[in-house]
């Protein structure tokens, strides 16, 4: 039987009314979306987090009373989609920042307007009302090689570098710390020198025999492994310097070098060097199979209490200790940043690790931190010992800590509680560390206790099967 044609026009009117209806739900909830904020509207479902931001990148956000843009310069149709997304969660944080997308072919002075050096594609320009800087898109996405498995791992680091930047451009002062030159001393790493520049730290040479004081903008003085002594000059420049007031980080090594001059500035704060390589007995407390390599114990101080929060690793190889001496002025306040365990031992004779009567014995200093109240301003000192602390491929071990350790001691040194502690976020899986006695607990997980519980499962199922037949 035939519907009738009114029934159809009916039928046929109420399809196209509900598709229009439908039409306009979804222009409307198209047109809504777009202008929900970023944070909303899309969701990071990347292992490693890579377009979230931390909390420390919402309150220096939050914190802004200046305009800040960030420029990504690439040519049209070539942008990162990364770095696009990551500048969108920015420009969501606060109505100071505001991006745009730079062509360099279409507009070629615009980046030399900021500065003189070459700019590679997707690299981002930060531009605050008195400074700007340029990150590098090798510095968005630095590689790490890794010396175990002889593969090359590439991080993402945007937000680190994005969110050090703002604080920069928009930073009051910067702070410079003086490399002191003239005693051997090592240049700095490639990947240091950029750490400090992400934390905003300016940097500059320094030898002690063309002035009669230290500059009155120094932050700290930095002794990167002296291998020969001061002259009597340098340390009546160096003590004078530390009795206002003054600040100093040093990191040495083991040496046969005799340096009287800089061990009369150093005992004047208590502490001294004792020569010699420490070798640690407790499994814990080095990397399995090399004694010399320490991961020394970590004691409570501003410097240090991110590691222990975090349950980081430190790594010293081959260290010397640091002694407390008897005398010392009351105003001087020592204290222990890294120690080697009781089983450790000080070997002046290293043609053999094993211990001999004599050696001296843990636990050892390998990292101190000292204080004075002057007249002028407090003293400070940070002491390390250990000549490849900031070695590239022994910082790569324990993921960058060693790096961090010496910022923590210039930002403690200078006072900026607002460092950036944003670290690059993995593109891939990461290496686990660990230490002599963890690497033997695991193995005797996996190669004893289970198989164990398995047989002894198996055999309960087989007796219990053989009675019921």
């Amino acid at each position: 039987m035939k519907q009738p044609k009114e029934k159809y026009a009916h039928y046929g009117l109420y399809m196209v009314v509900m598709s229009l209806l439908v039409l306009a739900i979804v222009v409307l909830a198209n047109g809504i979306a777009h202008r929900l904020p970023v944070s909303w509207a899309q969701f990071d479902t990347s292992a490693s987090r890579l377009y979230s931001l931390s909390p420390q990148t919402e309150e220096i956000a939050a914190g802004l009373t200046e305009d800040v843009t960030l420029y990504l310069v690439a040519p049209t149709g070539e942008e990162d989609e990364t770095l696009l997304r990551l500048l969108q969660k920015y420009e969501a944080l606060s109505e100071h920042i505001t991006t745009s997308t730079v062509d360099p072919v279409l507009s070629p002075t615009f980046v030399q307007t900021y500065t003189s050096a070459k700019v590679s594609d997707n690299s981002i320009l930060v531009v605050g009302a008195e400074r700007s800087r340029v990150i590098r898109n090798s510095d968005l996405y630095p590689s790490n090689y890794d010396y175990d498995t002889g593969r090359t791992s590439t991080e993402f680091d945007g937000e680190g570098q994005i969110t050090s930047a703002i604080h920069y451009v928009t930073s009051d002062a910067v702070f410079k710390i003086y490399l002191v030159t003239g005693h051997g001393e090592d240049a700095l790493s490639e990947s240091f020198t950029a750490a400090l520049e992400k934390e905003g730290v300016a940097q500059e040479s320094l030898n002690l025999t063309t002035v009669s004081q230290i500059p009155e903008d120094a932050g700290c003085l930095f002794f990167n492994v002296p291998v020969s002594d001061l002259s009597e000059g340098e340390a009546a420049v160096l003590t004078s310097y530390l009795e206002q007031g003054g600040r100093m980080v040093l990191i040495s090594g083991i040496t046969s070098a005799q340096m009287p001059n800089l061990d009369r500035v150093l005992s004047a704060y208590g502490v001294a060097a004792a020569q010699g390589m420490i070798v640690e007995s407790d499994s814990n407390g080095a990397i399995p199979s090399y004694p010399n390599f320490l991961l020394p114990q970590i004691r409570s101080h501003a410097i240090t209490d991110p590691f222990l929060q975090e349950n980081g690793l430190l790594l010293l190889p081959n260290a010397h200790a640091i002694v407390h001496l008897d005398e010392v002025r009351s105003t001087v306040s020592i204290e222990d940043l890294l120690v080697t365990s009781e089983a450790s031992y000080l070997k002046t004779d290293t043609s053999t690790l094993s211990y001999q009567e004599g050696d001296l014995t843990g636990p050892l200093s390998v990292g101190v931190a000292i204080t004075e109240d002057t007249a002028q301003g407090e003293t400070k000192l940070v002491w390390f010992s250990s000549s490849t602390l900031l070695a590239e491929d022994f910082d790569e071990m324990v993921g960058g800590n060693n790096t961090d350790l010496v910022l923590n001691a210039i930002g403690w040194m200078t006072e900026q509680d607002n460092g950036i502690s944003i670290r690059p976020k993995a593109t891939s899986s990461t290496s686990l560390r660990l230490t002599g006695a963890q690497a033997a607990g695991w193995a005797v997980l996996f190669v004893l206790v289970i198989p164990l519980i398995v047989l002894a499962v198996g055999i309960i199922f087989f007796v219990r099967r053989r009675r019921q037949q």
